[in-house]
């Protein structure tokens, strides 16, 4: 099966949907073997990670410019940002 984008998008090439899970599948047969315990480890570092990623970006979003300082709520979303990326030191 192929994917044809149309309007503003035609330019695309299409995509074939057998070749992308084909490299799909190949990429999580490693995480495949990995016992239960292992997956769910790794699970929670991917989530405490973009939970901290998230945070990062809530700070950044809010920042103003011209001031250098951080606010107290901007500290406080950096500061949750590193405790998250701490737990996910502790998983891995």
């Amino acid at each position: 099966m192929k994917i044809r984008f149309v309007g503003a998008h035609s330019a695309r090439p299409s995509v074939d949907l057998q070749t992308i899970n084909c490299s799909s599948l190949s990429l999580l047969l490693p995480f495949a073997r990995l016992s239960t315990n292992d997956r769910a480890h790794i699970s929670q570092a991917l989530v405490l990670s973009n939970m901290g990623r998230l945070m990062r970006i809530c700070a950044q979003s809010i920042a103003d410019s011209e001031n250098e300082e951080f606010t107290p709520y901007e500290q406080n979303l950096y500061d949750n940002a590193i405790e998250y990326y701490q737990k996910v030191s502790c998983k891995i």
